[in-house]
């Protein structure tokens, strides 16, 4: 019984730290995306762990979203170091495409 109470113990300390490291992560692609921030472009990272990011173009219109979110998909150097960061798609109004 001993054996299991450790056992459930260890269990939970891993959970929590994994899910401190987590929250971690998600904090700093929040402030990732915020620095980008400027005159031509506010950004936002969103969804439940931070992974998607939003952008707001000072030309909101579709065409310009479409423009920007098919220059990042298929941007694959940009795409992997925003994927390495831990960023899974871009969004723009209500353009979306996950990064490949």
């Amino acid at each position: 019984m001993k054996l299991f109470i450790c056992f459930a113990f260890f269990m939970l300390l891993a959970a929590l730290s994994i899910g401190v490291a987590e929250w971690g992560k998600t904090m700093q692609r929040a402030d990732i995306v915020q620095s980008w921030n400027d005159d031509s472009a506010q950004y936002v990272a969103t969804g439940p762990l931070n992974t998607n990011i939003l952008v707001t173009l000072m030309d909101n219109d579709n065409v310009s979203c479409d423009a920007y979110v098919s220059s990042v998909k298929h941007d694959r150097v940009l795409s992997k170091q925003l994927r390495d960061l831990g960023f899974k798609s871009v969004q723009c109004l209500t353009h979306r495409e996950e990064l490949q």
